[in-house]
């Protein structure tokens, strides 16, 4: 038993079983104090679970599949959320939070927290229930002959940390890029949130436009490409208005964009 889940709750009982207890009398305790007081925690347990019990993962090839291919979140992934301490009264505000801390990570499918009693000690236990954390992002988008595409995997919850990674790929038409992303949690042992992006790969048509028009050819080039109504002509002639390193050149793209454009217009007007 290792593992933790998603969203949890709070069951209804804790409330009014915390409620329903009283602290020892403390010498030298404001009374009011004392009175509103929960018992002494001797000790906190935390208990994390896989996606699927056993019974379930016997049951179904999927969710045994499932199991085997997820981690488990650590324990002290857990511990570090968890705002109840040993030798402190059992504060039903802090039992609330620490529900609401674990929630909010996004892990877990569920979340209890309870007490028993164990040799005459009360005992805290954090129980979580971990929920699927792989994402597969994929997208696809046609505008007349101009197709582009992307896939990306993230994973929420790498090897049980609570740290995000990810990686995606697009294909569009003036570029071929990857994009790499890192998120970690609790960054060093404090509550910073540290998250990082990374862009690679590099222009495909981008790259070829600025070399497709040498100088002194670009305007017998453009002329064709503004009187061509393929979308990827228009994208060219864009690109190049914007990247090409030769001022001269990539004025006359955008003086070719501007001129195929009004036709584009006109056609739909008429």
């Amino acid at each position: 038993m290792n593992a933790w889940p998603l969203a949890g709750e709070l069951p209804d009982h804790i409330g009014a079983g915390l409620a329903r207890r009283s602290r020892p009398q403390v010498a030298g305790g404001p009374p009011a104090l004392l009175a509103q007081a929960g018992p002494i925690v001797d000790s906190v347990a935390i208990e994390t679970h896989d996606i699927f019990d056993s019974t379930e993962a016997r049951a179904s090839f999927l969710f045994g599949l499932a199991n085997a291919l997820h981690v488990t979140t650590q324990p002290w992934v857990v511990r570090r959320e968890v705002l109840i301490r040993a030798g402190a009264p059992l504060d039903e505000r802090l039992v609330a939070e620490t529900a609401r801390n674990l929630r909010s990570l996004g892990l877990f499918r569920r979340v209890v927290i309870d007490t028993v009693r164990a040799n005459g000690r009360l005992v805290a236990r954090v129980v979580t229930y971990d929920g699927w954390t792989t994402t597969l992002e994929t997208a696809l988008s046609s505008t007349g002959h101009v197709v582009t595409w992307s896939a990306g995997l993230t994973e929420r919850n790498l090897l049980g940390t609570g740290n995000l990674v990810g990686a995606s790929y697009r294909k569009e038409v003036d570029r071929r890029a990857w994009r790499f992303r890192g998120q970690a949690n609790r960054a060093l042992g404090t509550r910073v949130v540290g998250a990082g992006y990374a862009p690679g790969g590099g222009d495909g048509v981008a790259e070829a436009a600025r070399g497709a028009a040498a100088a002194g050819s670009e305007t017998v080039l453009f002329e064709q490409m503004w009187r061509s109504r393929h979308a990827i002509a228009h994208q060219a002639l864009l690109t190049a208005g914007k990247l090409h390193p030769d001022k001269k050149i990539a004025k006359a793209a955008r003086a070719a964009l501007v001129k195929a454009n009004s036709v584009r217009n006109s056609a739909r007007s008429g």
